[in-house]
């Protein structure tokens, strides 16, 4: 966990020195998630360690950069060997984005809380279920797979 933890922290921190250049998350973010070392790359985290780090949030929702945490786990759940996940936002005041964008693997999700915008976007595979609300963009350019919301969307 302690290093799923200091990746994450640099990951914001190159976040907010990438937004400060005025430079889109659509460009920076894949460059930072491609610039982790290989060791970590390597890195297989559990299903139950990605539900542990989502626990471990609340305190990173100050920086500015936070709302990219859904690339941070969609990465994680990539680098996974499970296909099934549990990620909690219940706690948390502001809003993950993005969180399986572009999803590369057959899984099963379920959120619970609520999720912000981008969920989803450009899914081939897969089944998401929000117990909460989500954002904007819900499965947008989506090819396949399906998303459920308890919640409101958009």
């Amino acid at each position: 966990m302690e290093e799923i933890c200091r990746k994450y922290e640099e990951f914001l921190q190159k976040c907010d020195e990438c937004s400060r250049k005025g430079w889109g998350n659509g460009y920076y973010v894949p460059l930072i998630l491609k610039s982790f070392p290989s060791s970590l790359k390597n890195l297989k985290p559990t299903a139950q360690e990605i539900k542990e780090f989502s626990l471990l949030l609340k305190p990173y929702q100050e920086i500015p950069s936070f709302s990219e945490t859904g690339d941070y786990l969609t990465w994680l759940i990539n680098q996974s060997e499970n296909q099934e996940f549990e990620i909690i936002t219940e706690h948390l005041d502001q809003e993950i984005c993005s969180l399986c964008e572009v999803n590369k693997k057959e899984l099963t999700l379920t959120v619970r809380g609520n999720i912000g915008e981008g969920l989803g976007e450009q899914m081939n595979k897969g089944s998401i279920i929000v117990e909460g609300n989500a954002g904007n963009w819900v499965g947008k350019n989506m090819g396949g797979g399906n998303i459920k919301i308890l919640g409101n969307a958009g």
